[in-house]
């Protein structure tokens, strides 16, 4: 069964170790100190034919290898990226050729540097190299990220989503609307059905909602119904953290999400001001099973308040949908007049086209309810690969997608109409070179 292709709203570390280990958001679990990240195992599962997951002291890595090389999804803290390299290496000495970055975080991304370095692609969402590109202020935890070193930004990036051709397989990178943050995406290896969620799903524990950065409840809970839908009981689901899940382990994170969820809102609702919903314990029939880990139950009951204030926020400024705020994060970008209707009428996809245009039950043809987001090269429709805004990574030689993914620097948008099929534009154009 196919994924749904899920609209986007466009918004808008490699750190030092002090750093990092201030910033609690993005260290989910602690980064290794100094000295101690020889102490760090790197465990190895495969998940299915042709793809491992590897779990250490930051996000869980998705891993493709086959003959067309090494394919990562994300890369963990820098001064594990030799032990990382070393886990690659048992499973396929092949290079590294991509690294695809779920989100800003640099339990994700510390590696990015190291393995630049080396030869490997960095790509993700435009979002993540935005933010990673600047200094982040992180009001939660009162400190500052500094901007990433260019070396270690992602080189291609891309708007709603790509694909690699690799190892036999289609490796699908789609963005999705702000959950964990606002840059997430979540990767579907097609034949191998395997689902890597990145920081939407963390199993077994309390998530971050990086409400600085766009991320929403709302969001979070939209995104893992939706994928929860859309995905069968043999597929197999690598979180962001937490152990390997599946379809059954999504529903039941779902269903915390949106019971927490439902809770602070009617605390909220009653008057209640952020110190007074957390004192009433909102939590606590989920906190045996979820909060006995990085985020204890009064942290995400404080994180779940400030999204549902920041979302009701943003949709005061931005109109009915409240998908954008006038500013950045508006798909009229500096044309947006920032209140009311939205100029773009049913071409914006924030309204007639997305979220809450003519599909069924109120939802967008253009965004929700597309043609199918798995299956747009395998006989069984368009999928989402031919909507509008997408890069598609081309195989390297020949046209069987067998052969693996091109290796420019930068991948342009493959100039796809606004009826989400191809208008005749080329789906690549190289970048200049590494």
């Amino acid at each position: 069964m196919p994924l749904i292709p899920l609209v986007r709203r466009r918004l808008a570390a490699v750190l030092p170790l002090a750093a990092i280990l201030a910033v609690a958001l993005a260290t989910l679990p602690a980064p290794p100190a100094a000295g101690q990240d020889d102490d760090v195992k790197i465990q190895t599962l495969e998940v299915a034919d042709g793809v491992w997951m590897l779990v250490g002291a930051g996000g869980n890595i998705g891993v493709s290898a086959g003959a067309d090389g090494v394919f990562l999804i994300d890369d963990q803290y820098a001064p594990l990226s030799d032990a990382v390299r070393a886990a690659v290496a048992a499973i396929n000495p092949g290079p590294i050729r991509f690294i695809l970055n779920t989100h800003w975080h640099p339990d994700h991304t510390g590696g990015n540097e190291s393995f630049a370095r080396a030869g490997a692609v960095i790509v993700a969402h435009d979002n993540v190299r935005e933010t990673m590109s600047h200094e982040q202020e992180v009001k939660l935890f009162d400190t500052t990220v500094p901007a990433s070193p260019p070396v270690a930004l992602p080189v291609i990036t891309f708007d709603s989503a790509v694909t690699f051709w690799l190892n036999g397989d289609e490796i699908r990178a789609h963005h999705v609307p702000p959950a964990h943050t606002d840059g997430d995406s979540v990767v579907h290896f097609h034949h191998a059905d395997v689902l890597h969620a990145g920081d939407v799903f963390f199993n077994g524990l309390y998530p971050v909602i990086d409400v600085d950065r766009g991320g929403s409840i709302d969001g979070m809970i939209e995104v893992v119904g939706h994928l929860a839908s859309h995905i069968t009981d043999s597929t197999k689901v690598i979180p962001g953290h937490g152990p390997l899940s599946d379809r059954a382990g999504l529903v039941a994170y779902g269903e915390m999400l949106r019971g927490v969820r439902d809770a602070v809102a009617a605390l909220t609702a009653e008057g209640k001001d952020r110190g007074a919903v957390i004192a009433a314990k909102p939590t606590a029939p989920w906190d045996e099973v979820w909060g006995q880990s990085f985020i204890s139950p009064d942290t995400f009951a404080g994180l779940v308040y400030d999204s549902l204030e920041a979302d009701a926020a943003r949709q005061a400024a931005g109109g009915e949908c409240g998908h954008c705020d006038g500013g950045a994060n508006c798909p009229m970008k500096d044309d947006c007049p920032g209140k009311g209707e939205c100029p773009m009428g049913d071409e914006c996809p924030m309204h007639g086209g997305g979220m809450h245009g003519g599909g069924a039950g109120g939802m967008g043809h253009g965004a929700m309810h597309g043609e199918g987001m798995m299956h747009g090269h395998d006989g069984h429709g368009p999928g989402m690969m031919h909507r509008h805004g997408q890069p598609e990574v081309a195989p390297q030689d020949g046209a069987d997608g067998e052969n693996g993914a091109v290796e420019d620097s930068a991948v342009e948008d493959s100039g796809m109409d606004d009826s989400g099929f191809d208008d005749g534009a080329p789906a690549t154009e190289p970048g200049g070179g590494r």
